[in-house]
């Protein structure tokens, strides 16, 4: 029970001394080591949020109104001839 507990205690440490030094090498490489880490993370984030959306089975539609503003096209036309 003691073995057991301090194992973990150990393994826990070596994951946190792990990730500490990470963390120094992002900081020992500036700014665009933060930059690059931040836009993985954005783009881990936008993955989910996809993953989120294609499980729950949301179905995605568009709609064009015509004509309410300048220079767009009509969307629907009444018969082709």
């Amino acid at each position: 029970m003691k073995e057991e507990q301090l194992a973990s205690e150990a393994l826990a440490s070596a994951r946190a001394d792990k990730l500490l030094a990470q963390e120094e090498v992002w900081i020992r490489k500036g700014v665009e080591a933060r930059r690059t880490r931040s836009v993985g993370a954005r783009a881990a984030a936008a993955r989910s949020l996809r993953a989120a959306a294609c499980s729950s089975g949301a179905s995605r539609s568009a709609s064009v109104r015509a004509g309410d503003r300048r220079g767009c096209a009509a969307a629907a036309r009444s018969s082709p001839s």
